[in-house]
């Protein structure tokens, strides 16, 4: 060997002779196995940890154990376009929206004539025996007027239903319609006042300045004017021509009954 080799092996001789061997090589294995016990440990807490950080979401309700809903943010919604709303001109006429009441397009419109229906219903059928549901015959009439009012609105000068009539064990249909005139509108604005046969009638009914009835070919027509300016026409005949080939027998219905219906102070314009 060279000088040099033997200098490195005499090194390594000494360094190999100052360690002190392990009394017991068990020890050691023990040893490893512990140090590898605390290692993994370590390890699961941290991943424990994890877990717990991740779910910490859930709250816990005031007093009690069970986890209360956590608050989200709310959805978002569409906000409705607003209804027009009507108008009064200085004139002192009404203006609503202007639209096709027939179709729906004129909510207030029908909620009016629905109430109609409903005066009718109190008047002349009080058991509910013969006048439709709304739902049934849901028919809309309606004039009016764009003088004085805003672009896009009109004054009502005359509104109103018809309102299918049957009678118990019968298939025809008679009908029942009602139309109520503003002030100074009648007869332009009128739709029963068409018969030609009105003859004056004296009454004595709260609020009424005069009245007319037109008895014609399968009904009874009256015309009541309020002191207060409105005119209400109601027709009630035996045939819903619009709706049916064959009329009622009778709708039973007298001429008092009928002025006394119009007269109703309830009968007003949107």
């Amino acid at each position: 060997m060279t000088p040099i080799e033997d200098q490195l092996g005499a090194e390594l001789h000494r360094l190999t002779d100052s360690l002190t061997p392990s009394s017991d090589p068990a020890d050691d294995l023990r040893r490893g196995r512990r140090r590898r016990a605390r290692t993994r440990l370590a390890v699961g807490c941290g991943a424990l940890a994890a877990v717990a950080s991740a779910s910490a979401v859930v709250v816990l309700a005031p007093g009690g154990s069970e986890p209360a809903p956590v608050a989200k943010d709310p959805a978002p919604t569409s906000t409705p376009a607003p209804t027009p709303a009507a108008v009064t001109t200085p004139e002192g006429r009404t203006c609503v929206p202007m639209a096709d009441p027939v179709r729906g397009e004129a909510p207030v419109y029908n909620r009016t004539v629905k109430g109609y229906r409903q005066i009718l219903a109190e008047r002349l059928d009080p058991q509910g025996a013969h006048l439709d549901r709304w739902e049934v015959t849901r028919s809309v009439q309606s004039s009016g007027s764009q003088l004085g009012c805003p672009e896009g609105s009109v004054s009502m000068t005359g509104l109103g239903t018809k309102v299918g009539w049957r009678v118990a064990g019968e298939s025809g249909q008679g009908v029942v319609q009602v139309f109520v005139v503003a002030p100074g509108g009648w007869p332009d604005s009128s739709v029963v006042a068409e018969y030609d046969d009105w003859q004056d009638r004296p009454v004595a009914l709260p609020g009424v300045a005069s009245a007319e009835v037109s008895v014609h070919e399968g009904g009874t027509a009256v015309v009541v004017h309020r002191a207060d300016g409105f005119t209400v026409e109601i027709d009630a005949n035996d045939l819903f021509g619009n709706n049916s080939l064959t009329p009622v027998s009778s709708l039973d219905l007298t001429v008092d009954q009928l002025l006394a219906a119009a007269a109703d102070p309830r009968f007003t314009l949107p």
